[in-house]
């Protein structure tokens, strides 16, 4: 039997809707440091972007996700807009959802430690789209 991401993906999917609210996620994007003010892309449009609509979200081009995320939020945002909201701040948001998910779903008494993370430190976008980067984070 041959599944594809989606499917394997969507009993994640499911589990995060019932443990997760958008009101969590706007505490937790402000709690990490994802989000600083109030903005029109907040920690709810990024969870929609990388676990809602688009399972496949590193290998979409930034212009479908801009797309998809307004089709489904109503939030407008420019593929460049939405290629700067990918930093460290938003990998650790992630990794928190899934953290705080795995706690609550498999091992509820027990602390999941960082080191468990190491291997993940970067989300990659693959796009065809250029942008300038800065000179201190060329050697990245």
């Amino acid at each position: 039997m041959n599944l594809s991401i989606q499917d394997e993906l969507q009993p994640f999917a499911e589990e995060l809707q019932r443990y997760i609210t958008p009101v969590f996620l706007e505490e937790l994007a402000r709690e990490i440091g994802f989000i600083k003010r109030k903005r029109k892309f907040s920690g709810s449009d990024l969870d929609t972007i990388c676990i809602w609509i688009s399972q496949r979200v590193a290998s979409n081009p930034l212009v479908r996700l801009c797309s998809r995320l307004h089709a489904a939020t109503g939030t407008l945002l420019s593929p460049e807009g939405l290629n700067k909201r990918f930093t460290a701040k938003s990998v650790l948001f992630l990794k928190h959802i899934f953290s705080l998910l795995l706690q609550q779903k498999v091992c509820e008494q027990t602390h999941i430690s960082n080191q468990l993370f190491a291997y993940f430190k970067r989300i990659r976008i693959m796009d065809a789209t250029m942008f300038q980067v800065p000179n201190t984070l060329q050697q990245n």
